[in-house]
């Protein structure tokens, strides 16, 4: 992004008069429930009416979910705060800045709940600290840490939206959390307030959020940027003119509550927690004229420092599977299985989905590979919706499912034969997949005579048979024992290494799922839903060379084996809270 040449869009608003804009689908806008004056121009429509087009507004849960929103093309517009901007930069996603929306002071902060016995920054030692990763939050929590000298390893760092975080606290599951509104004025009423991002600003760090728009977007439709900057910006100025008048019961105020869920009398405060730049503060150095620049590259260092960004353009512009906002749901049953399930799978990805039983894992699998349709969302492999099983999608089952009529030979090229493939193909294509896979020689050998390692090997050979686009894998070493699951799950990286399958794997495995993955995706059950993606490089640096005892033996593998661990625990008591407060409320009905 040349962030030297950024303007504010809406001071052109003079030089066009058409818009040129003929969607056939509406301009998708994705924002959060951050607390600022717009708000109130958002609940009153006026965005519709001024820019003169049908606007589609989605609610995204962080940053880094509107940054896979963005890199799919599937929004248009979006609010993302500073630290995933950085991560943007990092990964040149194509997109560009065009309104500082706040510069947060006191709208976020970090709060220690009372009981918990941090009384100073360094009693945070040892302590559960919970904070959506990727966000600003998570950023000025990383930079109070290090002005307090405290290495992150030093505490249970815990990657929570802030709705979990919420129930997180009620629980008494955490220790303290660096969040915003409403979960910030929510865990306030019952915690201290220890820095907020004002303050982490001035010790070096500060955050802000900004408006930004997809550049194919911003090069064909500027018209609608400067409409959009011109209603924000107007609303800016009426709250900083008038801001006594904003009070809990003022009609901008009970707009503001109903559209982010927040308290009305926690909103002023929270209004008066940032600062919503005018026009002219726009385009000044300490903005878009200058001191912004420099704030987003010492973001993307100090990210990189920490190592929580890194170069990965294939996951934004070579996707291979795009999955957006899929849900799906049994006949008869209450919730969905899977609710809002997003993200995107690319070339040389090794995706894990991890997951207690209920958690939705397989009913996404099936998805995927077509075997089912979801009741909301879209499932698009190579731009093209899938609809139907086809052989462009490789599954290997945790039951193998061999023929056993058939020698090993011939199961591995099953399918090539139902689809007409001469018998010379099939052998030598079938030949070739057992050398692949360590079974060289064993093609003439009926089924019954394997091991159960060895017709796993079978399985996955049968699925590369038709050089799938992408290789699916249902729990496959389940039934495994600890040693031959450990050979399968080298192998596995083996085979990735040499045939850059896209791969997407199921486990309910910790280990095995913090050892196979590139991306880890955590889901969490009831609805199922996706609660944690992580980017790990353990499967490359066995890909690389590294013995697989060593991996797993590194403190780095184990502290994030452990730090999953926490993930899955504090989402298994979240689900059995919340099944608890059902049965109480059908026992309460009842009586």
């Amino acid at each position: 992004m040349k962030f030297q040449q950024l303007i504010l869009l809406c001071s052109a608003i003079s030089l066009y008069s058409y818009s040129g804009l003929a969607n056939a689908r509406p301009i998708v806008i994705g924002y959060q429930t951050n607390i600022e004056p717009a708000k109130v121009a958002q609940a009153d429509g006026v965005y519709d009416k001024v820019i003169g087009e049908k606007l589609d507004w989605r609610l995204f849960n962080s940053g880094a979910e509107v940054l896979t929103a963005l890199a799919s093309g599937s929004v248009d517009i979006a609010l993302i705060g500073s630290s995933p901007l950085g991560a943007a930069v990092a990964n040149n996603l194509p997109i560009e800045v065009f309104l500082i929306s706040t510069d947060l002071k006191s709208a976020e902060a970090l709060v220690v709940r009372n009981g918990s016995g941090i009384n100073s920054p360094q009693d945070l030692i040892g302590k559960k600290v919970a904070t959506p990763f990727a966000s600003t939050s998570h950023y000025s929590l990383l930079g109070a840490l290090q002005h307090w000298n405290i290495k992150t390893n030093q505490i249970r760092l815990l990657n929570l939206k802030p709705a979990e975080i919420n129930a997180a606290w009620r629980r008494g599951d955490i220790d303290a959390a660096f969040v915003w509104s409403p979960a910030l004025a929510n865990i306030k009423k019952t915690g201290k307030v220890i820095t907020d991002a004002g303050q982490v600003g001035q010790w070096g760090s500060p955050t802000f959020e900004v408006w930004v728009a997809r550049k194919d977007f911003v090069q064909k439709h500027p018209d609608v940027l400067a409409k959009f900057s011109t209603v924000t910006l107007n609303y800016y100025q009426s709250y900083n003119q008038n801001k006594s008048r904003w009070t809990a019961n003022s009609a901008e105020v009970q707009k503001i509550a109903k559209i982010t869920g927040v308290d009305a009398q926690d909103v002023p405060a929270l209004l008066a927690g940032a600062a919503y730049p005018d026009r002219q503060a726009q385009l000044s150095t300490q903005y878009l004229g200058g001191r912004t620049t420099q704030n987003i590259v010492n973001s993307v260092n100090f990210l990189k420092a920490q190592g929580l960004v890194r170069k990965r353009s294939e996951v934004f512009i070579m996707a291979v599977l795009t999955v957006e906002h899929v849900q799906a749901q049994y006949p008869g049953a209450e919730q969905p299985v899977l609710k809002d399930v997003s993200f995107q799978l690319g070339s040389e990805q090794l995706m894990v989905a991890l997951g207690a039983s209920g958690s939705g894992k397989t009913t996404l699998l099936n998805l995927i590979a077509g075997f089912t349709q979801p009741q909301a969302g879209t499932l698009k492999l190579d731009g093209e919706a899938i609809v139907a099983p086809s052989r462009d999608r490789g599954v290997v089952f945790q039951d193998d499912v061999l023929l056993p009529w058939q020698n090993v030979e011939d199961n591995i090229a099953f399918g090539l034969e139902l689809a007409g493939v001469d018998k010379k193909t099939r052998q030598t294509r079938a030949q070739a997949l057992l050398k692949l896979v360590n079974l060289e020689g064993f093609g003439q050998r009926h089924i019954w005579e394997l091991s159960g390692g060895q017709r796993q090997r079978v399985g996955l050979a049968r699925a590369l048979a038709s050089d799938p686009k992408i290789l699916l894998m249902d729990e496959p070493f389940g039934a495994l024992d600890a040693f031959i699951r450990e050979q399968m799950q080298c192998l596995l990286l083996d085979v990735w290494k040499s045939t850059s399958k896209p791969t997407f794997l199921i486990t309910h495995d910790i280990e095995e799922a913090v050892f196979l993955a590139t991306d880890l995706i955590i889901l969490a059950p009831n609805p199922g839903r996706i609660v944690e993606k992580l980017e790990l490089d353990f499967a490359k640096r066995y890909a690389n060379g590294e013995p697989a005892r060593s991996i797993k033996s590194d403190p780095k593998f184990i502290e994030m084996r452990e730090h999953v661990l926490s993930c899955v625990f504090i989402q298994n008591n979240q689900d059995q809270y919340h099944v608890a407060q059902s049965d109480q409320a059908q026992v309460e009905k009842v009586e």
